[in-house]
């Protein structure tokens, strides 16, 4: 048990933490990078970026110059400019919804935990990353999705939002990162209590997607495993190397 972890703490407390978690992330690195036949670009819908460069999210992940020339999808689609995007694709499918068919993460995201199954098309070829997942403190794992960001970056956002009186639930909004490549940045998170940015580094994290969060521009490639499920959090929290309080 680390230090952190010797004092409990309830899941809704967590903004974000980082994990003591040791994998052969050259390995994991590797297979991810080997299933680029899978990857799909994704750009950021055009009201992040809108809102981004207005001033509306608390905080812009890059510099003004990078929101104004990456790609976009609105209202007529996908709009290219200067700089690509993230490529991402679904390491797992479920029974309920087939990701191949709609990927889109605002639906998939709320679908059951026990409904998702590794692909079959994909598995034999991440023998290593699925272990390493399956080896983390999950009672069910769903959705596990992978985000490669190779010299670009991904603008503030949230993946779970509130209602009008902050309700959410936190057991679809929290979820461990796994980071084989970091591409030279941490991952930021906004802090709303201290009305701050927070910069989270490290190979495995632990963050709620309720918060703004984004990535800076990477220096080469960033691969993130974003991992949800059903979270054994006294386990999870006997690993906590460093810890940022809601």
């Amino acid at each position: 048990m680390t230090a952190v972890a010797a004092k409990l703490i309830a899941p809704g407390d967590v903004l974000a933490a980082s994990l003591d978690y040791r994998f052969d992330h050259a390995r994991m690195a590797n297979e991810i990078l080997g299933a680029a036949d899978f990857f799909i670009d994704t750009p950021p819908y055009q009201w992040q970026v809108t809102k981004g460069l207005a001033g509306e999210i608390p905080f812009r992940s890059a510099s003004r110059e990078d929101y104004v020339r990456i790609d976009s999808y609105g209202n007529d689609g996908v709009e290219r400019r200067k700089l690509r995007s993230a490529k991402v694709f679904y390491l797992r499918n479920s029974t309920v919804n087939d990701v191949r068919r709609d990927p889109r993460f605002s639906v998939n995201k709320n679908l059951p935990h026990g409904s998702w199954f590794w692909r079959p098309e994909l598995a034999q070829r991440i023998r290593y990353t699925i272990s390493a997942i399956e080896s983390l403190p999950f009672r069910h794992i769903g959705l596990v999705r992978s985000f490669v960001c190779k010299d670009t970056f991904m603008p503030t956002h949230r993946d779970t939002v509130p209602d009008a009186a902050g309700r959410y639930d936190l057991d679809r909004a929290l979820g461990i990162s796994l980071i084989p490549s970091t591409g030279d940045v941490g991952m930021l998170i906004w802090d709303e209590a201290r009305k701050k940015v927070r910069e989270l580094a490290g190979h495995c994290l632990m963050f709620d997607d309720s918060k703004w969060h984004g990535v800076p521009m990477t220096r080469g490639a960033r691969i993130t495993l974003r991992i949800f499920g059903e979270l054994d959090f006294e386990s999870v929290q006997q690993h906590f190397a460093h810890v940022q309080r809601s």
